[in-house]
């Protein structure tokens, strides 16, 4: 491939693959915008459900049919609906993905009963699943090579920080405003959004080239002419291949199959450790002594490790193997969170910054590998099949998410301690590790 003037091009790129020029990092700050407010999004359910239970009057059984509405959506819309973003483009189906999370989450305000927001939550968890995984595709593809496992775990970082963020804001103005306000605010900042995002951000344009070769040397030239790079005399040898159809069998033809389930195995495999640990991890704090705000600290500590792992981590992938270092980071945190089993019922006669410290490097080492699986499973598929793979290991590793408090509260209930069940839930990370270091990944193009 060649360009006018950059020799930073690589013959695999379509963009320098060290260089970021101002345009690029606006489009990328989009991207992470859109993630933090996904991050708000998802989890304001959880934020809202205590208002919710005392303004209707709602029993537990109920309010978890909300829950599992949104989380069902969220998985059937990673599966069967992130191929459209490999079809019709990224920066369109992310464009409708947070429209209609938007109007679904906004419409809350006008809701009058339980059965009314069991559908609202189902369908914006079908934007939001989908959103899931096209984000991260478009993202990698306008990040230059160099800095795309960084940028991808920033992005995923950035949904965290919106979770923490959304969280501390709820608190903050619920009591004033309602809990009603809380969606109409979150959805009409995300319709607006929606609507910058579809302005400033343009096709990808690894897309481009793979799924319109026929009008790809005006748009992709159009595009880098846009965003400050000089434009290409030609295009690489890529927009030659064959076209393959974005279906799950293009995710198990025989030279991807081994590949697809060891993607689709860590992703499932490190879900259920790092659902058991959001899940459960306030009330081990509580049950051994702690106060509930102390139990929400440490949740809170634990997301700010993985937010701060994430990128740590993906900084590591510029000297190492991406897969390698997620793989090290599972083992390791897999250790730390026996360590932390073995002290539960120990945990009064910790110091809180020990404890804090100990949450913390789990976050890092667990939580912030399980990030750098996005940017793993992107690498593992092409342009043309890129946000079905991703889509379809974001979905299988929700079964895992949801699988996995269930299976808790029922070794709870059979007076399984909690040390014993924190241990059973580091196997799985290590699980994820073995997966993710015999995932064979290539060059992201």
């Amino acid at each position: 491939m060649n360009s006018t003037s950059d020799t930073s091009m690589d013959s695999k790129e379509l963009l320098p693959v060290d260089k970021f020029t101002a345009v690029q990092v606006v489009i990328l700050m989009i991207c992470i915008l859109v993630a933090m407010l996904e991050g708000f999004d998802i989890l304001i359910i959880s934020f809202t459900a205590p208002a919710i239970i005392q303004d209707w009057s709602v029993g537990p059984e109920k309010m978890g049919v909300v829950f599992s509405a949104g989380l069902l959506g969220m998985a059937l819309g990673s599966m069967f609906l992130a191929s459209i973003a490999d079809i019709h483009g990224r920066r369109i189906v992310v464009t409708v993905c947070l429209l209609i999370a938007g109007i679904t989450t906004f419409v809350v305000l006008y809701a009058t009963n339980i059965d009314q927001l069991i559908i609202l939550r189902f369908i914006a968890g079908l934007a939001l699943g989908t959103l899931l995984s096209a984000l991260p595709t478009l993202t990698g593809e306008f990040s230059p090579a160099k800095y795309r496992n960084v940028m991808i775990a920033t992005l995923l970082a950035g949904t965290s920080l919106g979770t923490v963020l959304g969280g501390l804001i709820t608190s903050a103005v619920i009591s004033e405003f309602g809990w009603k306000a809380i969606f109409a605010g979150a959805g009409l900042l995300t319709m607006l959004t929606g609507a910058l995002f579809y302005i400033v951000v343009p096709e990808s344009l690894a897309f481009i080239a793979k799924r319109r070769p026929d009008v790809a040397p005006e748009l992709i030239n159009r595009s880098l002419r846009f965003m400050g790079h000089p434009p290409l005399d030609n295009l690489p040898d890529m927009t030659a291949t064959k076209v393959e159809s974005a279906k799950l069998a293009s995710l198990l033809t025989p030279a991807r199959k081994f590949t697809t389930l060891l993607a689709w195995s860590a992703f499932f495999f490190s879900y259920c450790t790092i659902y058991f640990l959001t899940s459960w991890l306030p009330k081990i704090l509580v049950d051994s002594g702690m106060s509930q705000e102390q139990g929400i600290q440490g949740t809170v500590i634990l997301t700010l490790g993985a937010t701060i792992g994430a990128v740590v981590l993906a900084w590591l992938s510029r000297r190492w193997k991406l897969n390698v270092v997620a793989a090290t980071a599972f083992i390791a945190g897999a250790v730390l969170m026996a360590f932390f089993g073995l002290q539960v019922s120990e945990l009064s006669n910790i110091s809180t910054i020990s404890l804090w410290m100990m949450l913390f490097a789990i976050g890092v080492l667990v939580l912030g590998a399980f990030n750098n699986l996005y940017a793993i499973a992107l690498a593992v598929y092409p342009a043309q099949v890129r946000s079905t793979g991703l889509g379809w290991c974001i979905g299988i590793g929700r079964v895992g998410a949801v699988i996995s408090p269930a299976v808790a509260g029922v070794l709870i209930a059979w007076d399984v301690s909690m040390s014993q069940i924190v241990l059973y839930f580091a196997i799985p990370a290590a699980v994820a590790a073995i997966c993710t270091r015999l995932i064979r990944v290539r060059e992201m193009a």
